[in-house]
């Protein structure tokens, strides 16, 4: 059964980085087009740092790099 669901995970890893790839690049610097979001967003409210989770390394780890593509979107 791990062994099946290690398979079932890695597709799943494969459709996900596929459809990200899908999506267009955001673009650079594009200002936002919403007048209200442009008069929240100068006022900025104070957060209180989370702690920090910690996890396994390399549990539940995609095989592709999922910062770089959601940052690149």
């Amino acid at each position: 059964m791990y062994d099946a669901y290690q398979q079932r995970i890695t597709e799943c890893d494969r459709a996900l980085e596929q459809h990200l790839k899908s999506i267009a690049d955001k673009p650079a610097d594009a200002p936002p087009t919403d007048p209200e979001f442009s008069q929240t967003a100068s006022v900025e409210t104070p957060r209180r740092p989370q702690p920090k989770r910690r996890r396994k390394a390399g549990s539940h780890a995609p095989q592709f790099d999922v910062g770089r593509e959601l940052h690149r979107i």
